[in-house]
């Protein structure tokens, strides 16, 4: 069929023919031509509310850590980018088999929501956030094929 296309031959018994032995259907929109496929994504939304200082310090911690991992840094003093980390994210070991595997990931983009009541809410004696809602999207770094899946599952089982 391609070799068909390519030569000028559209006539349309003869694609018609082969495309109905082989189960395939031409694009009508020659304009439409498939490109490739993106790089997946998944977002997670997570709703903290601390209980005391301690858990306001914590959640602040997470807040820094995951904004610090998600940037680059410099190389060549100025000139260049080091990427930023990895992450590699994994379900927990009783919902993993309803699941899908997720590969390594860079953290796309990462959203704090101070007002995760949708109002400002705060504890008067530390003026911490009293809840916080934290929305992540992480991209994978390698294109998922069938051959990708097939060799998720035989291995997973």
């Amino acid at each position: 069929i391609g070799g068909a296309l390519a030569l000028g031959g559209t006539s349309g018994g003869v694609l018609a023919g082969l495309s109905v032995s082989e189960g395939l259907a031409i694009n009508p929109h020659m304009a439409v031509v498939f490109q490739g496929v993106g790089f997946r994504e998944h977002s997670f939304t997570y709703k903290f509310i601390a209980r005391n200082k301690a858990e306001s310090d914590l959640i602040k911690k997470i807040i820094h850590v995951f904004r610090y991992r998600m940037l680059p840094s410099y190389a060549i003093g100025t000139l260049a980018y080091n990427y930023p980390d990895q992450f590699e994210l994994e379900f927990g070991q009783r919902i993993r088999p309803y699941l899908y595997e997720i590969g390594t990931c860079v953290l796309k983009s990462f959203n704090v929501n101070y007002n995760g009541e949708a109002q400002p809410l705060f504890y008067e004696q530390t003026g911490a956030p009293v809840s916080i809602e934290i929305s992540m999207t992480f991209q994978e770094t390698k294109i998922v094929t069938k051959e990708t899946l097939e060799r998720d599952q035989e291995r997973v089982g």
